[in-house]
C-alpha cells in the first residue's frame, strides 16, 4: 500500500460573518388604532361577503329576490355603513369625507330607531 501523499497547507480558512442577532431590524412600532381599525374593517368586510355568497347561492337554487335574507331586508348594507365608517377613520382625514360619513352614520341611526 503506498502512502497517501501529505495535505497541502496552503489552504485558507474562511470566516463566517458574525451571528445575525447584530443585523437584526428594531422591532416595527404598532399602531393600534391602526390595527382595530382593520381589524373591524375586515370583520365587515366578512360578513358582506358572507351575506353576499349565501344569497348568490340561494338565487342560483331558485330563492326569489324577497328571500334573500341579509341583502333584502338591509343587513348587509349596515354592515357596509359601519365598513365605510371604519375606512373613513382610517383614512384620517373626516372633513373631505363628512357627507360620506353622515350618511352611513344616518342610515345606521334610522334602522336602529325602525327596529
Amino acid at each position: 500500500m503506498s502512502p497517501r501523499p501529505a495535505l497541502e497547507t496552503n489552504s485558507r480558512v474562511i470566516p463566517f460573518p458574525a451571528a445575525a442577532t447584530s443585523r437584526r431590524r428594531p422591532a416595527p412600532v404598532v399602531d393600534l388604532l391602526a390595527m382595530g381599525e382593520l381589524g373591524h374593517a375586515e370583520d365587515h368586510c366578512e360578513a358582506i361577503l358572507g351575506d353576499v355568497k349565501t344569497a348568490s347561492h340561494n338565487a342560483a337554487d331558485g330563492t326569489p329576490l324577497a328571500g334573500l335574507g341579509g341583502i333584502r331586508d338591509g343587513r348587509t348594507l349596515s354592515w357596509a355603513c359601519r365598513l365605510i365608517l371604519s375606512l373613513v377613520n382610517l383614512r384620517g382625514n373626516p372633513e373631505r369625507d363628512h357627507a360620506l360619513t353622515h350618511a352611513a352614520r344616518q342610515w345606521l341611526q334610522s334602522r336602529e330607531v325602525r327596529s
